[in-house]
């Protein structure tokens, strides 16, 4: 999980704990109200930290998909949103990182660029 992840667990079981503090506060209190009215002002706090660690939450779940979107058509090989059930078998030209067709004419001459490695005849 990550930080905002674990936060947000954390924050969830704070608020969860205003049961428990309920139940001890009408047990030992001898101020009922008051202490009911600290305690609200206490939990309104605990949701409002909650509601910022969803919203983080969230922003980053936005941002992960908008990546996602703006990097689908390299991966699956298609211009737009939605891929076809049987894009697999359509032929897939390969794209650079902004979805430009890759020039293979540089692959002819590859052995000469890199060399060709573990060949007898390089020892």
């Amino acid at each position: 999980m990550t930080k905002i992840e674990d936060e947000m667990e954390s924050s969830v079981h704070d608020c969860w704990s205003i049961t428990t503090d309920i139940t001890t506060i009408l047990k030992y209190s001898d101020d009922i109200e008051r202490d009911l009215l600290s305690l609200t002002d206490l939990y309104n706090v605990k949701f409002k930290k909650l509601m910022d660690e969803v919203d983080q939450l969230l922003d980053e779940l936005h941002n992960v998909r908008d990546t996602y979107d703006e990097l689908k058509p390299i991966f699956d090989g298609k211009d737009g949103d939605t891929a076809d059930k049987d894009f697999l078998l359509t032929p897939i030209v390969d794209k650079d990182l902004f979805g430009n067709p890759v020039d293979e004419a540089w692959m002819e001459d590859a052995n000469v660029i890199f060399g060709s490695f573990g060949d007898k005849d390089n020892e």
